[in-house]
């Protein structure tokens, strides 16, 4: 006596089951997945002394231009505490738009620095926000949320934190 109803029921949510996949599929479709190729281009880049962990950055450090060839290479040059460099390196780009890139500076008289490590994160099409590394790793019962000028100059490290915006 129910039989024909059950069955037109199951024709129904079979008829639907597409559907709901289809929804489903766009739905995760909609997010964006980056690569390298998604920064590819010349971006003006910005950079602040992070002098307090906790808190907001500080005074301009840096400013420049840098070019993302869309593989994995960046070129570019910059004014680095009031010193002119070119910059080259590597970067990697994860599928949620987090990257790395190592960085090598060369001055005016040649001298190349040690490579720096920046952890950042595209935030949409023409503005990526970046943090050098340089904090110092944590000793027990101290307090070590400050880093002063001197400390990130005498260690090469940068301290800093700042933003790429697209040209």
């Amino acid at each position: 006596m129910y039989k024909p109803a059950i069955r037109a029921l199951t024709i129904s949510l079979a008829a639907l089951a597409p559907l709901a996949c289809a929804v489903r599929a766009t739905a995760i479709r909609s997010r964006p997945e980056y690569s390298a190729a998604s920064i590819k281009g010349t971006y003006e880049i910005t950079a602040t002394a992070k002098p307090y962990v906790k808190f907001a950055g500080g005074p301009r450090l840096g400013s420049g231009t840098v070019y993302f060839d869309g593989r994995v290479n960046l070129e570019g040059s910059q004014t680095w505490y009031g010193n002119e460099q070119s910059i080259r390196g590597t970067y990697v780009v994860n599928r949620d738009g987090q990257g790395t890139a190592t960085i090598s500076a060369t001055d005016s008289s040649g001298r190349v620095s040690p490579p720096s490590e920046i952890e950042f994160q595209i935030e949409n099409s023409s503005r990526i926000q970046f943090e050098l590394q340089g904090m110092v790793p944590e000793r027990s019962g101290e307090d070590l949320d400050w880093e002063s000028g001197t400390y990130c100059q005498q260690t090469a490290n940068p301290c800093a934190t700042g933003v790429m915006t697209r040209k």
